[in-house]
């Protein structure tokens, strides 16, 4: 059975890896799939976000950290494809990059460990 993905964490290389953060909470104990995009999704990703940002079929109600993060984004090359630079950048691109994996995560499909018949929960 599929379901959609309920959470995708990046953390390949980014900022939170830097700093003394508490680890990730088991999400898997409440029954949520976590799914961190591989080096090819992460640049499906981008381009994908990307391409949405140039149709206009994605937008921000212009919050303030995700606009900083947008202005200040730079490219770095990923094999024959791009990502997001987070190295010599001089904004953090956090925001930028959760929006990139929020977008890449609503279409990616986890296979479901739950019984379909089971209705305990």
């Amino acid at each position: 059975m599929k379901t959609s993905l309920l959470a995708a964490i990046d953390t390949a290389e980014s900022e939170a890896d830097t700093l003394e953060l508490p680890p990730v909470p088991e999400f898997g104990s409440v029954g949520i799939k976590v799914v961190s995009p591989k080096t090819r999704e992460d640049a499906q990703a981008v381009g994908q976000f990307f391409n949405a940002v140039a149709e206009q079929s994605i937008s921000h109600i212009d919050q303030p950290l995700l606009a900083t993060a947008l202005a200040g984004a730079q490219k770095r090359p990923l094999g024959e494809a791009w990502a997001w630079a987070r190295r010599g950048v001089s904004v953090g691109i956090s925001p930028l990059v959760a929006a990139t994996n929020a977008r890449w995560g609503l279409g990616v499909e986890v296979e479901d460990d739950a019984d379909p018949l089971d209705n305990s929960f």
